[in-house]
């Protein structure tokens, strides 16, 4: 018991004497403070007093300060990392780095020897005055009482307010170029300009008379502190600026940026247009996005001083919907989404702040294909609403203007060796205008069919093409009509070579109409009206002859004695006859008396392609060969006859396959009878209105490349 009594005396001796200790240490510390300020050592900038706390240093002649009670008066910029107790200090030229407790710091990558560490002291950095001195460049003047530190100040000389190319821009002019911050400040909205070492020598009031459109409500200023001389800009709303050296380098021009005022949307004439309004000539730049498809206009530099806008345009066939809004700071974007592909063009405006966009299509070029007896030339563009297709004879050429349109290709043109189309050619007659030249060696008529795809124009390849065609195989049901020594009938012989006509026709590009397709009978009366009933534009009735006399053969075609289009169907007919079949003439004969060609209200003619009585006759009308024959023979005939006077028949090419979405497009359109599978296809009425385009130049948008094609 006596040891642990004594052992207690022992610790608690020991505990005082730490606890002595631990209050010298302190007030060593704390002392240094508490004797400045008992002393009153006043801290002066520039010649004003400031509460900055200081510290004696143990080297002769240094002080040490507090380090962020100096940043906040000089406007130096802190930066703190804990862990290594580093502290970065940093001017417009200089970065320095100091650790607490090392006598060496880091300036602009180089050593820097202290006097003294940096101290830590109560979580107060304490700084050698000297260092801060040498490597900031401020004077120092250390008196009894006071320690008198001067920073070169520049001065506040003038303050203006003008517009600078649509841009409002307050000057601030300064003896040499100050160290500055700025700040956009809110509610109310203001730009506050602090500038360092710098003291405020303005000579006269500023009026404060500013353009109204400058969007400034005012200018104050006022000296912040000792070292800092406070602009302050007033504004009617919140606005982006930048700030820039003065030309000559004295003072800073603060210049906001040009104000996007209105954005519209209008259709004039059909143009789709896009109108941006600006407090200021605008600079922009336009991007194309897809999937989905969007235009992106950037105005750079610019503020929007409108709400965010969000405009709906269900009805319209481009556009879909704009979005308007401050994308960043300085930029803002105007969002449109498209229901087709476009671009855009500037179109020329009287207002100098103002640019117009004109949203046209865009033509991506012409794919080609044989289909039943034409060219069909798909001209691919998305949403082709507008349009205009023309023959012009004298020119030798269709031509195919559409509107508020631009190339986006570089398809070379295309030359064709053989056909009714020499050569085909895209060109960008004007600036929002695009012209699709399809040259012709002949002209055989032309379809035109718009399409989600794009625009069709089919060119008749073949005289056939496009016309309605009525054949008629006499007798059937129960009227065999004549019957040869073998039993062949005039019904069946008949039939096929009609059939057989049929499919040649169809092939060209004809719309056949059979007045029977099967063993069936018909009057003649609804034979004759038929053609009246469809609006077929020729009758052909198709028969084989019979005669007491078995020696009575050859071929001959009938035609109504009054009627001068039926005889030159029929001569034409009689004549492919003779050269096919190679039997005896017997003429194109005019007739008053047959019921399909007095009733008949079209062109109509009636052949009798052999005779079925004569026994050599009717075994060539038993031979598939020489129906096939007679077929090709009244198919030269119609061809003739639709191609003019000046027809030369050539063998017509036959069509290739295309492919699967090709073939899709190039179907014909669903008539109103049937369901359309796309539903998207329509059939427009033909359209003479000529479009006047001028070309920029003469052949702008004509391409020098050539593609030579061979169709088959």
């Amino acid at each position: 018991m006596i040891r642990s009594v004594a052992a207690s005396r022992s610790c608690y001796s020991k505990k005082i004497a730490l606890y002595l200790v631990f209050c010298f240490l302190v007030g060593v510390v704390l002392s240094p403070i508490t004797r400045a300020e008992e002393s009153q050592i006043g801290f002066y900038i520039n010649g004003y007093a400031y509460p900055v706390a200081l510290l004696p240093g143990q080297t002769e002649g240094e002080w040490l300060v507090s380090l962020r009670d100096f940043a906040e008066q000089t406007g130096l910029t802190l930066g703190w990392l804990d862990e290594s107790k580093t502290v970065r200090i940093k001017d417009t030229s200089v970065i320095a780095y100091l650790q607490v407790g090392a006598t060496v710091a880091l300036v602009n990558s180089n050593q820097f020897f202290l006097r003294e560490p940096m101290q830590l002291v109560n979580d107060r950095l304490m700084i050698p005055l000297s260092f801060l001195a040498e490597v900031f460049g401020y004077e120092t003047e250390i008196r009894p009482d006071r320690i008198d530190l001067s920073i070169p100040t520049e001065l506040l000389t003038g303050l203006s307010a003008t517009i600078q190319q649509g841009r409002p821009v307050v000057s601030i002019r300064t003896t040499g170029l100050p160290r500055f911050e700025t700040y956009l400040l809110a509610a109310p909205d203001r730009i506050v300009v602090d500038l360092y070492d710098t003291q405020i020598d303005l000579h006269g009031d500023f009026d404060g008379s500013l353009p109204v459109e400058t969007g400034i409500l005012g200018i104050r200023w006022h000296q912040f502190r000792p070292n800092v001389a406070r602009v302050v800009i007033d504004l009617a709303r919140s606005v982006g600026f930048e700030v820039l050296p003065a030309p000559n380098g004295q003072g800073l021009d603060i210049q906001l940026y040009k104000q996007v005022q209105a954005v519209s949307f209008q259709r004039i004439f059909g143009k789709a247009q896009l109108e941006i309004k600006g407090s200021g000539p605008l600079h922009y730049s336009v991007t194309s996005l897809q999937n989905p498809e969007r235009l992106v206009i950037d105005i750079e530099k610019a503020t929007l001083a409108t709400a965010i806008q969000e405009l709906e345009l269900p009805n319209d066939p481009l556009v879909n919907k704009i979005r308007v809004n401050q994308f960043l700071p300085h930029i803002v974007r105007i969002v449109l989404e498209l229901n087709n592909p476009a671009g855009t063009v500037l179109a020329q405006t009287a207002d100098p702040n103002s640019l117009l966009f004109e949203l046209v299509k865009k033509i991506t070029g012409v794919q080609v294909s044989p289909v039943d007896g034409r060219l069909a030339f798909l001209i691919q563009g998305s949403g082709i609403d507008q349009y205009v297709v023309e023959y012009f004879p004298d020119l030798a050429q269709i031509l195919v203007d559409i509107p508020s349109a631009i190339l986006a290709t570089d398809q070379p043109r295309l030359v064709f060796e053989q056909g009714p189309v020499s050569d085909v050619k895209l060109l960008q007659v004007a600036p929002t205008a695009v012209q699709v030249q399809i040259g012709l060696r002949g002209y055989r008529g032309h379809e035109v069919l718009a399409s989600s795809q794009g625009l069709r124009v089919l060119v008749n390849e073949s005289p056939l093409a496009g016309h309605r065609i009525l054949i008629d195989p006499g007798h059937g049901g129960q009227d065999p009509g004549a019957i040869g020594w073998t039993g062949l009938r005039e019904k069946d012989v008949v039939l096929d070579i009609a059939l057989r006509l049929r499919d040649l026709l169809e092939k060209q590009g004809a719309e056949v109409i059979l007045s029977r397709e099967d063993d069936t009978f018909i009057s003649l009366i609804d034979r004759a009206c038929l053609a009246e009933r469809t609006g077929a534009e020729v009758f052909v009735s198709i028969h084989v002859n019979s005669s007491v006399n078995k020696e009575a053969n050859g071929t001959e075609t009938y035609y109504y004695y009054a009627d001068p289009k039926g005889q030159e169907l029929a001569t034409l007919i009689q004549r492919e006859m003779l050269t096919t079949l190679e039997l005896s003439n017997r003429a194109p004969r005019p007739n008053r008396d047959f019921v399909v060609l007095k009733e008949n209200t079209v062109p109509a003619v009636l052949t009798e392609v052999a005779f079925i009585s004569n026994r050599a006759e009717e075994k060539l009308l038993g031979q598939p060969a020489f129906r096939q024959k007679a077929a090709e023979a009244i198919f030269r005939g119609l061809v003739a006859y639709f191609a003019g006077p000046t027809w030369q028949y050539r063998e017509l090419l036959a069509p290739t396959s295309a492919g699967p979405g090709l073939q899709e497009f190039l179907a014909p359109p669903a008539t109103s009878g049937s369901a359309s599978q796309s539903g998207s296809e329509h059939k427009e009425e033909f359209s003479w209105q000529q479009l006047q385009v001028t070309p920029v130049k003469p052949g702008a948008g004509i391409v020098d490349k050539v593609q030579v094609i061979q169709i088959q």
